[in-house]
């Protein structure tokens, strides 16, 4: 899935809000900003080429 795609997903828009308008979206990005700072050297210079997080899993099993 190319990067305009996975913006313009529906979807994905939905559960961001929903995430957004609850009391975990600080949490949330804090934790992650953490662990790129301490796991991964250049972020930025890798990002969806070499690796991924979601805050936001598929609820339904893969």
């Amino acid at each position: 899935m190319d990067e305009e795609s996975m913006r313009d997903d529906p979807l994905k828009h939905q559960r961001f809000d929903e995430l957004a308008a609850g009391r975990y979206l600080r949490p949330v990005v804090a934790a992650q900003r953490a662990y790129l700072r301490a796991a991964v050297a250049e972020p930025q210079a890798g990002e969806r080429d070499h690796w991924t997080m979601s805050c936001l899993p598929p609820t339904t099993p893969v």
